[in-house]
Formats: C-alpha cells, sequence, structure tokens
C-alpha cells in the first residue's frame, strides 16, 4: 500500500469516527429531550393522582390516561437508549 493509500485510508477511518460521534451525540440530544417527556408524564400523572385524592376518588381506573402516557414515554427512552448501545457497539469495517 502506497503512502498516498494510507493517507486516505486514515483520513477515511477519520471521518467514519466523526459521523458515528455526530449521531452517537445527536441520539443523546434525542434521549435527553425524552426523560424530559418522561418527566412530565410522571409529574402529570402525580398531578393528576393528587386532585383524585383530594376530592376522594383516587383509583388506578381513574389515572388510565396519565399511566399510558408514562409507559410510553418509558418505552421512547428505552427504545432510544438502545438505539444509542447499537451504535456504540457497530465496529467499523477493517479494510485489508
Amino acid at each position: 500500500m502506497g503512502f498516498l493509500d494510507r493517507v486516505k485510508a486514515v483520513a477515511s477511518e477519520g471521518l467514519e469516527k466523526g459521523q458515528e460521534l455526530a449521531k452517537t451525540q445527536q441520539l443523546k440530544l434525542e434521549l435527553k429531550k425524552l426523560d424530559g417527556q418522561l418527566d412530565d408524564a410522571f409529574s402529570a400523572y402525580g398531578r393528576a393522582a393528587f386532585a383524585a385524592a383530594e376530592g376522594g376518588t383516587l383509583s388506578a381506573d381513574g389515572l388510565g390516561s396519565e399511566a399510558q402516557a408514562v409507559r410510553d414515554a418509558t418505552a421512547a427512552v428505552a427504545a432510544k437508549q438502545a438505539e444509542i448501545d447499537a451504535v456504540g457497539d457497530e465496529e467499523p469495517a477493517q479494510e485489508s
């Protein structure tokens, strides 16, 4: 392999690593946003539970939509974390 081929290979590898890093950072930003949505869902659940408790009508049935929002947000956070983990586990293809 000639000198220019080596330079090209190193530059290509650097570009791939940079793209991987950018993708990981983008996914982490999206995860942070989803964490905020999860916090909002828990807050809404807590407000609804408190209001129901104050009104003497606290029951799991009365909190169904809030509970589902928490479940959905939790699943979205887990899926995004799995996506981040998958990007981190990917090995760049080795050229011979």
